[in-house]
């Protein structure tokens, strides 16, 4: 009841602060557990909203350990779906971190069909650039697999969120949805080497997530691309060209273009491979 409630007055309030939200790959989310959601995490309170908006079932979260310390938000988090993971940072120093509990309520929680989104880049930061992945997604999914001698059925979906100004009343936001990646096959990777196959997974999913998100070297270009995409977007609205549709609550099907990564090896002007430059600065 508490989490139906919520996730309506949250919808109401995302269709008001963005002005526009697209979504490429929505028809690849799954609708079913058991799944994991792995989600890079750009802006802290946000990524779970926007992306638990896009899935009709309920949607578990791996969430820092240090905001269950109080007793009434325990058992507020408790219904909506919320499972403790501890950082270094949330535990007195020298004490060690524990998270077998975690890792066993979120199996459970998975093997009843569940679906829990985790991000695995372990923390919060505000750049467009896919940061280090932390292991915990996959030896989750693994750890869980197993459990069930590898005939768990279970899905990894990587979603990757780009901002066009986080912080900004009124901006956009694009979600890229990717291939799902199946968790059973690694069943004799594991047997052979958990270590390596966590590896191997967590990498597969550093490949997935990157091929939908915008990436960025700097902080300098960041503010370069939003400065001239702005700028393209405007000349775009005299011209009378489409800059994406709007649709119920925000959310669209349609994707502007491609969102390839402009990094240090690119530094021609954006428009020079062939391509109008909206293609490249879609937002």
């Amino acid at each position: 009841m508490l989490y139906t409630l919520l996730k309506s007055l949250l919808r109401a309030a995302v269709w008001v602060f963005y002005k526009e939200i697209q979504v490429q790959g929505r028809e690849l989310l799954p609708q079913k557990g058991p799944l994991l959601l792995a989600v890079n995490h750009p802006n802290t309170f946000m990524d779970p909203i926007v992306v638990a908006l896009l899935l009709r079932q309920r949607t578990g979260f791996l969430a820092n350990g240090g905001i269950f310390a109080n007793a009434f938000l325990k058992w507020i988090f408790a219904r909506l779906h919320l499972i403790p993971v501890y950082r270094p940072q949330d535990v007195k120093v020298g004490e060690p971190i524990d998270n077998s509990k975690t890792f066993q309520k979120s199996a459970d929680y998975l093997l009843k069909g569940g679906t829990i989104m985790i991000f695995p880049e372990g923390s919060s930061v505000n750049e467009m650039k896919l940061r280090k992945l932390k292991t915990g997604t996959a030896r989750i999914a693994l750890e869980t697999a197993a459990r069930q001698h590898f005939t768990s059925g279970l899905l990894i979906s990587p979603v990757s969120l780009t901002y066009s100004d986080p912080t900004r009343f009124h901006s956009r936001l694009y979600i890229g949805v990717g291939e799902p990646l199946a968790v059973d096959p690694y069943a004799a990777a594991y047997a052979a080497d958990p270590v390596a196959a966590v590896q191997a997974l967590t990498e597969q999913l550093r490949m997935r997530l990157q091929q939908n998100m915008l990436e960025l070297d700097t902080r300098e270009e960041e503010l370069l691309h939003r400065r001239i995409s702005r700028l393209y977007r405007e000349q775009l609205m005299q011209e009378g060209e489409p800059t994406g549709g709007e649709a119920p609550f925000g959310f669209s099907n349609r994707w502007p273009g491609p969102l390839p990564t402009i990094g240090s090896s690119c530094r021609k002007p954006m428009h020079a491979s062939g391509r109008r430059p909206t293609a490249i600065l879609s937002w």
